[in-house]
């Protein structure tokens, strides 16, 4: 069942629709519109419905159908990046296939919701937007799929990034099956604003001696080793590689030799740019009664939040700030207690900041 939102038109059951934002065409065999868990069918739907279809199987959250004959894309979704992830395993062995598969039919309709396999630990690490977020994807695991699982704490999602320029020239020789490897390459990384994302720069494509096949496998080499920082193996984030030479020697040179010279290159590189650790930091909206916005102003503080103004609505007051989301966890009853169960807050991802000294210190980074 995929739940439409009709903008313009009308929808006919059996209709066939263009999937305009994964360019594929589907037939809407079924309409219903929903009452709560009942269903009644229906033949048309006119615009400013919302109704059930059944038989789409390439529609995903956030994309547009229009009619064959008129192509239309409607503006998608921000998806934002999640921030909160947890390590699940199935409580029956038996449970392991069923569990696979219960997660990528939830992963197929929640764009902010991710899974993926830990390669050092062999763990099924579930990432998402909070600890609310992943405790509902528990819960539907259980009631929707019939599959209990264990779940590890939540954990906060970190980046790497460097604080400072660096430079390093690295050379590869080695003879693997008979058959000399070399490559060097001299590479350049620097930091970038926050949230400006990474770059990577290559020589250009009539530089002496530079093959089509040497600059993709450097460009994908490179882009690999972003995806795991040199502290604790987070991605990094917010830098820039500049690639300056890759001096190539006719029937010496070889892919393998400059792929291994551009991986240990740049580690090395970053290692000597001042790697930092960064956290997710969320923006905060609290609505507490005026009575108690004190006491949520003081809890805050003593978080590490950074509140950014306070607006008074009658008899409540609307925080706003900027708060580490690893201080976020068990909030909520925090919160709670302070406003005798009358305050409520949402948040949402905001950017990534360089986390402080004591939990560089508690992650034996310092």
């Amino acid at each position: 069942m995929t739940y439409l939102r009709i903008y313009s038109g009308e929808l006919k059951a059996g209709e066939t629709l263009l999937n305009a934002t994964q360019n594929v065409q589907e037939r809407a065999a079924r309409l219903f519109r929903m009452h709560a868990h009942k269903r009644e069918r229906i033949d048309h739907a006119r615009a400013g419905d919302i109704v059930a279809v059944a038989g789409l199987k390439e529609a995903l959250t956030g994309d547009s159908l229009c009619g064959v004959e008129q192509p239309f894309l409607l503006a998608g979704l921000a998806i934002p990046e999640p921030v909160v992830s947890l390590a699940v395993e199935p409580r029956q062995v038996q449970d392991r296939d069923k569990l696979m598969l219960s997660l990528e039919k939830l992963q197929w309709e929640d764009p902010t919701f991710r899974v993926r396999e830990d390669e050092d630990t062999g763990q099924t690490v579930l990432t998402g937007m909070g600890e609310l977020h992943l405790e509902v994807v528990i819960r539907r695991l259980l009631d929707d799929f019939g599959v209990e699982v264990n779940a590890g704490q939540p954990q906060v999602v970190y980046r790497e990034s460097v604080s400072a320029e660096a430079s390093h020239t690295e050379t590869f020789e080695r003879e693997i099956d008979g058959k000399l490897q070399r490559g060097e390459v001299s590479l350049r990384v620097a930091p970038r604003e926050r949230g400006a994302g990474n770059e990577i720069l290559l020589p250009p494509h009539d530089a002496e001696g530079l093959t089509e096949e040497i600059l993709n496998a450097l460009r994908e080499t490179l882009t690999m080793a972003l995806g795991s920082g040199v502290q604790i193996g987070y991605p990094m984030v917010d830098m820039s590689v500049v690639v300056d030479q890759v001096p190539v020697t006719p029937g010496v040179t070889s892919v393998l030799g400059v792929r291994a010279a551009a991986q240990r290159g740049l580690t090395l590189a970053i290692r000597a740019a001042k790697p930092v650790l960064l956290e997710p930091v969320m923006a905060l909206e609290i609505v507490s009664p005026g009575e108690f916005s004190g006491k949520v102003y003081g809890g805050l503080q003593q978080k590490g939040g950074r509140v950014e103004g306070m607006e008074s609505r009658e008899v409540v007051d609307l925080v706003r700030a900027h708060i580490p989301l690893s201080e976020m966890f068990g909030y909520m009853t925090e919160l709670r207690s302070a406003t005798q169960g009358r305050g409520s807050f949402t948040m949402e991802f905001s950017h990534y900041d360089k986390v402080p000294v004591s939990v560089m210190e508690r992650l034996g980074l310092k």
